[in-house]
């Protein structure tokens, strides 16, 4: 049985991922409008657009994001490993990272780090360093860095400068505006508009993982040209009419 292939266009991933992300942020500006400006009781509803919150459609679609740039860079890794080329090891570790960084947008793991790293760093109002997960989180980004830069050198230079924007917008989401966040948290609590307008760095992080994996996938479109898939046993025979074909 003949299947169409499925056919992936990174510029209408960009702007269908892009438009679902500036979606939801703008219900969520929307949600918080409707809160704190004009005073409606529709928290219950807010919640589920709301992407300062957890366990809802932001963070699945997060969780999405970084599942499929995890896949990708799988897929990415195999083929070069099978290719023998170089760097098919950095591949995967990049795999393996956002496959984690999926579970952990999924289950909130860096949270789990607050309140240690508050006691460590001496407690009290710690400013920017409230939400403290972000000490230890961009140490790891920084030797994580560090580890990569050959590996990014090495890259073609359209899909290294999308991949340098996607990190920039991602980390400066998730490590320079929450950092932001945890300050005015400390200094004014967050039951208010201001630092729920700052919850909107997510918006950023989602920007950044689009901008990621569309440059991801035009990576593999110009380096592989097709990836094909087949479900079976290696060992499974030839369908009738291909070894007929075959011997013809």
């Amino acid at each position: 049985m003949s299947n169409r292939p499925l056919f992936l266009e990174p510029t209408v991933v960009l702007r269908l991922l892009g438009t679902v992300a500036a979606l939801l942020v703008l219900l969520s500006l929307a949600g918080q409008i409707a809160i704190h400006v004009l005073g409606l009781e529709v928290r219950g509803i807010v919640a589920f657009f709301d992407v300062g919150r957890e366990h809802n459609i932001p963070t699945s679609f997060a969780v999405f994001l970084l599942a499929s740039c995890g896949a990708v860079l799988l897929i990415v890794a195999l083929q070069t490993y099978r290719l023998g080329r170089p760097d098919a090891t950095r591949w995967g570790l990049l795999s393996a990272g956002f496959l984690v960084m999926a579970y952990d947008e999924g289950f909130q793991i860096h949270e789990h780090f607050v309140g240690p790293m508050q006691s460590l760093l001496g407690g009290g109002n710690l400013g920017l360093l409230n939400y403290a997960w972000i000490v230890p989180g961009a140490l790891l980004v920084a030797a994580l860095g560090l580890f990569f830069l050959g590996f990014l050198t090495r890259l073609p230079q359209e899909t290294r400068r999308g991949f340098v924007l996607g990190a920039a917008l991602y980390l400066g989401g998730c490590l320079g505006i929450e950092a932001l966040g945890g300050g005015y948290d400390a200094a004014h609590g967050y039951d208010n508009l201001p630092y729920n307008l700052l919850t909107l760095e997510e918006g950023l992080e989602m920007a950044g993982l689009v901008v990621f994996l569309s440059h991801l996938l035009s990576y593999v479109g110009r380096q592989f040209g097709e990836v094909s898939f087949r479900v079976g046993s290696r060992l499974e025979p030839l369908p009738q009419r291909a070894r007929r074909n075959r011997g013809a």
